[in-house]
């Protein structure tokens, strides 16, 4: 998984992103669920209650910056009917 993260989940997706600029091991599962590693010895799993998905990129980064990994915080932009933004999820740390 470390040496060919693409081949996890693929282009534009996090289990990727944090694979390819980060030490972890990632995999996301169905029903907004995240399992995370490190070379350290710890690890991390993160369940978004409802089952959707759109909160889990913002969640794991906000966790996994707070345990001391450094990632690319990145906010999810939320779009109307027209592709016009009407709001953003991000963590409030």
């Amino acid at each position: 998984m470390r040496e060919h993260p693409f081949l996890v989940a693929g282009t534009g997706r996090l289990d990727t992103d944090l694979m390819e600029t980060t030490s972890l091991v990632t995999k996301i599962g169905a029903e907004a669920v995240l399992g995370a590693g490190n070379p350290d010895g710890w690890g991390m799993a993160i369940k978004i209650s409802d089952g959707a998905d759109r909160a889990l990129p913002t969640a794991a980064r906000a966790a996994l910056a707070r345990r001391g990994t450094t990632v690319r915080t990145k906010s999810k932009v939320l779009r109307g009917l027209h592709g016009e933004t009407v709001g953003e999820i991000q963590a409030l740390l």
